[in-house]
């Protein structure tokens, strides 16, 4: 599946790929080292993160991470590649982010997927987080229905750093789910879930801070009416990106 995304809050285009290159050999990963105050070893420590962006240690941090590493990307209009994951299961998750280093975002595809919103998600979502790539969910319930609320809801729950909502063709129906993933005063989000701000690596506090400039909020566009809006929807606070997958029928 191709999705040539034009990005409605950064002024980048980006091509999004599913990233089908097989490795030549198993991905390398930095063991947890313990922040050193000497300054040498923290200099060489800082290299190998540089090289391996990868490594993330939840109780010793070298260098700061992102919030969502996939906006950043947006802001420096840097191309990024990724893949979807269509079965359930946290070890398959696991499997497909330490496949290559070069993934910079993972979509876990509850449309066409065989992952259900409940639990399956959450534990994919703490899979390939842990990893230190955001980890998007594609909600099965489309545009065109009433049930995308709750299930934004579910993924957001999950620790997800993103949503893409299907057959979005209306302004009106993009506000509703960048409402839903945002917190008041801008958005309509409730707050309950104990785990979500865990896939985060940050605490409660932290999370409500941040979650509402970095929950990304894609919605896709494929229908004939959805183009017609597209500069409308594109317009619409809260909505990072709108994707166009090639497979529509318009």
């Amino acid at each position: 599946m191709l999705f040539v995304v034009n990005n409605a809050k950064f002024p980048a285009r980006t091509l999004l790929l599913p990233f089908k290159r097989a490795l030549s050999t198993q991905p390398t990963f930095l063991p947890k080292y313990k922040f050193s105050a000497h300054a040498r070893e923290t200099q060489t420590l800082t290299s190998l993160y540089q090289r391996h962006p990868r490594f993330l240690s939840s109780q010793n941090l070298i260098v700061p991470m992102s919030a969502n590493s996939l906006i950043d990307a947006f802001k420096a209009n840097k191309t990024t590649f990724g893949t979807f994951v269509t079965n359930g299961g946290f070890y398959h998750a696991r499997t497909v982010v330490q496949s290559s280093p070069d993934l910079a975002w993972i979509v876990i595809d509850c449309e066409h997927g065989l992952t259900a919103l409940t639990p399956g998600v959450a534990d994919q979502v703490a899979a390939i987080q842990a990893e230190g790539v955001p980890a998007l969910v594609r909600v099965p319930a489309t545009g065109v229905s009433s049930g995308t609320s709750w299930q934004i809801k579910y993924c957001l729950d999950a620790g997800a750093k993103g949503v893409i909502v299907p057959m979005v063709s209306t302004p009106e129906k993009a506000a509703e789910a960048a409402s839903d993933c945002r917190f008041p005063p801008v958005g309509r989000r409730g707050f309950g879930s104990a785990y979500g701000h865990t896939s985060w690596n940050m605490s409660v506090q932290d999370y409500l801070a941040k979650a509402n400039d970095n929950v990304l909020c894609i919605v896709q566009i494929e229908t004939k009416e959805g183009i017609e809006n597209l500069e409308k929807i594109a317009a619409v606070d809260g909505v990072g990106t709108c994707g166009c997958p090639s497979a529509s029928g318009l």
